[in-house]
């Protein structure tokens, strides 16, 4: 796999991986890509196809690098969302807009159909599916303290725990 940092234009071709590093258009604006450029890219071997291969934690992992910051260390060191399945990603936890819950939105990342559960290690009361605007869609059953989900091919999800 070839992982990048910023860059968009790339390709795969039989054996030929490619990568755009800088588009020299002059429209619609002559200076766009004039100047420094700085990016960073990387291959990663793998066995499998791109699934099986762990791509795309590999690419966050690329993208995020963990960064060690000084502090004392929190009496609770337990993940914030437990994700128990495959072919799903969590890209955000955050409080709700109206200060009344959290929020956890993630997406389907294979192109199937798939049922994953979330467990959080806060408490709440109820789930729902939300819509962008963290309005409620639908109620989801809380089973000792986590949720299963159904997810179709890369949909994107938002559920609020109360």
């Amino acid at each position: 796999a070839l992982l990048n940092d910023c860059k968009y234009g790339h390709g795969a071709t039989d054996d030929d991986l490619s990568l755009t590093l800088i588009k020299t258009s002059h429209y619609p604006d002559e200076s766009g890509d004039v100047g420094e450029h700085e990016f960073s890219y990387a291959l990663y071997p793998h066995m499998g196809d791109w699934r099986e291969g762990n791509v795309i934690a590999e690419a966050y992992k690329f993208n995020m690098p963990a960064a060690a910051i000084s502090g004392v260390k929190a009496a609770n060191t337990e993940s914030l969302i437990k994700l128990d399945g495959k072919g799903a990603v969590i890209e955000a936890v955050k409080p709700a807009e109206d200060g009344n819950g959290t929020v956890v939105r993630l997406y389907e990342c294979f192109g199937g159909r798939r049922t994953i559960k979330l467990k959080p290690s806060f408490e709440f009361n109820s789930a729902h599916i939300v819509n962008i605007l963290e309005e409620e869609l639908e109620s989801v059953p809380v089973v000792d303290g986590e949720v299963e989900l159904r997810l179709r091919p890369y949909q994107i999800l938002s559920i609020r725990f109360c």
